[in-house]
């Protein structure tokens, strides 16, 4: 296994990619500034080329700097983080904005920085504004914070960063602000409302239909995370997620319509040749409105081989444990390894990872030998490394690939390495390629430290738990539950609030969520307690209780038990095995939908018939 600790070492000591931020100057006056400190240090930027905003000095991006928010989680590097974070904290308040300006410059060398000004069109228009966001960098900054936060059980990182802000709460209200200012709630057709904008300009509009759409800027599995972080506003994220993928199979000709468009793809899939569109660095904007004819040429013009994100967000995606069952999304992710590894070849006249003509002409890649970008073929790698993905030569393409980037990532110079020269003052290339070799199942040194693995185990909300019991709140009149009882010990049984159907819960004090298994869960939990009556039921009967207040609609419940045990003493269980003291599941769901409990420690005689529950309308 590759270890790619160095690369990110090697990465964050380049002096050519990294500046530090003293001050922010205010975007309305030039005469008022605010400082950048972490825990007694400066902010940290990295680069993101030559700046292409009319004033002298030194750009950075919000995309980039998303990207090297991510990586300082992944690997550990919480005093960096913290660096990344001030600054974009900071930057955000100086501009009055509740995301990252897309776009910012240090005239200075990074003494000052700031947001260029406003760049007009001949008419007197505002044609560019860098004070607004980009949303994939939107997304990126996101889940740096979704990280950091998880980041806390995975390494021991405490709650808050240097300057005292929770990570909970900096990911809850970036998430938010994504969800105002990112989507077009307006939109006149429906399923525009859950697409991510693009960019800068956010929703444009053609004819009433959002002007475009870019497939690489969205994240279904950010979406399904973002949820623990805005539960009051779940079922936006779990339309978000579905509008995407369904938008998604569209436009990767997998055979489903999308309903902005009412167009439907080809059919069947064909590995081959279908699902390989990918975004290229120089694409031009596809308005959803006018998606042509779903053939290998489309895109012909505006996709080829120098692809982005779209591996890294197809991946994260299918390799989550909740998405295991997700055909379609693990065909694309199949599909797209196999047309990008048909084109590989381990030749070429530098070394590099080519794509040649060999693939069919119809092929967005067909560009007469033109060579993949270091991020694509790490891109790559990652499919390859997955175990959700299928092609015959998958291990093959891994291994070639594997021994391309050498066992740190850096490269040792060889012509049949791949170049990561760490130079320049361009720290895209570099870390969008890092960030797929860190989330690749056989490569990543962070899959060895548990954060991914975490990030990949996160159940979202969505997910179906048939201990769910929301159903109670969804209906405005009374419940009752019928309560059978016949413990060996003398066991109450309540239910209490949850923030979804995987358990989290919600501390009062620090705003944290805390899901099963974590310090304190069930300290928690017990503060959740609803007010729907205690289920302690009567020895060998079965007795009707009319369920007491249930009157906030959409709140999800779980059981909890406290059991007075004779040999263990008091014990308390849940409907999720990760928060028992014997981490064993004691409650089960019949197929006539009564929930059965086992009191005793490590299940004893498991007849699961100590206390059973049944629900219905009174």
């Amino acid at each position: 296994m590759s270890n790619y600790s160095s690369y990110y070492n090697s990465y964050k000591a380049s002096t050519s990619y990294w500046k530090p931020a003293n001050n922010f100057q205010s975007y309305t006056s030039s005469s008022t500034t605010y400082a950048v400190s972490s825990g007694g240090s400066s902010g940290l930027v990295m680069l993101d080329g030559a700046s292409t905003a009319n004033i002298a000095g030194v750009q950075a991006a919000s995309e980039s700097i998303g990207y090297s928010l991510l990586l300082a989680a992944q690997y550990n590097d919480k005093a960096t983080f913290d660096r990344i974070s001030a600054f974009i904290q900071t930057a955000m308040t100086a501009s009055g904005r509740t995301l990252m300006p897309w776009e910012v410059v240090t005239p200075d060398n990074g003494v000052t920085w700031q947001v260029p000004p406003l760049v007009y069109n001949s008419d007197g228009t505002v044609k560019i504004n860098y004070s607004s966001s980009a949303s994939d960098g939107d997304i990126n900054i996101a889940l740096g914070y979704v990280y950091a936060y998880l980041a806390a059980s995975t390494y021991g990182w405490s709650s808050n960063d240097s300057n005292g802000n929770s990570y909970y709460n900096l990911a809850a209200s970036y998430i938010d602000a994504i969800r105002t200012l990112d989507f077009n709630a307006n939109d006149s057709n429906t399923y525009n409302r859950y697409i991510l904008a693009d960019g800068s300009d956010q929703a444009q509009y053609n004819g009433g239909i959002t002007g475009s759409w870019h497939p690489d800027y969205s994240d279904p599995r950010a979406y399904q995370l973002f949820q623990y972080f805005d539960s009051e506003n779940a079922q936006f994220w779990e339309s978000a997620e579905s509008q995407a993928l369904t938008s998604w199979k569209a436009v990767f000709d997998f055979g489903s319509a999308d309903p902005r468009t009412v167009q439907s793809g080809t059919g069947s899939i064909n590995f081959a040749t279908q699902n390989s569109n990918l975004s290229n660095a120089t694409y031009g904007i596809q308005a959803a409105s006018s998606y042509s004819g779903y053939t290998g040429t489309r895109y012909s013009d505006q996709y080829d081989a120098d692809s982005q994100r779209m591996p890294i967000r197809l991946l994260n995606y299918v390799q989550a444990s909740e998405n295991a069952s997700n055909t379609d999304m693990s065909g694309i992710a199949s599909s797209m390894l196999t047309a990008l590894g048909t084109s590989f070849q381990t030749g070429g006249s530098s070394g590099a990872n080519q794509i040649t003509n060999s693939v069919p002409i119809s092929s967005p890649y067909a560009n007469g030998g033109s060579y993949t970008q270091n991020y694509t073929a790490a891109g790559l790698l990652a499919l390859a490394a997955s175990p959700a993905t299928t092609w015959a030569n998958k291990d093959a393409v891994f291994s070639n690939l594997d021994g391309r980037f050498g066992t740190t990532g850096t490269g040792s110079g060889a012509s049949n390495q791949v170049q990561n020269n760490l130079t320049g003052n361009s720290g895209y290339n570099d870390s969008i390629t890092l960030w797929a070799l860190t989330v690749a199942a056989k490569g990543g040194s962070n899959v060895s430290t548990g954060l991914q693995t975490a990030v990949n185990n996160l159940q979202s909300s969505s997910s179906t738990s048939s201990l769910a019991t929301n159903d109670l709140t969804n209906f405005s009149g009374n419940f009752k539950a019928s309560v059978f009882k016949s413990a060996k010990y003398g066991t109450d049984l309540n239910f209490y609030v949850t923030l979804g159907d995987k358990g989290g819960v919600r501390d009062a004090v620090s705003g944290a969520i805390l899901l099963p298994g974590d310090a304190n869960y069930t300290k928690i939990a017990q503060s959740n307690i609803a007010n729907l009556g205690t289920f302690a039921g009567e020895d060998e009967k079965t007795i009707s209780i009319l369920l007491k207040d249930h009157s906030a609609k959409g709140l999800h419940y779980a059981p909890i038990a406290t059991v007075n045990d004779s040999i263990y003493g008091q014990q308390i269980y849940f409907a999720f095995a990760a928060a028992n003291p014997d981490k064993k599941e004691h409650f089960k769901l019949g197929n006539d939908r009564t929930l059965a409990f086992e009191d005793m420690y490590n299940l004893g005689d498991g007849d699961f018939n100590d206390i059973k529950i049944s629900f219905s309308k009174a």
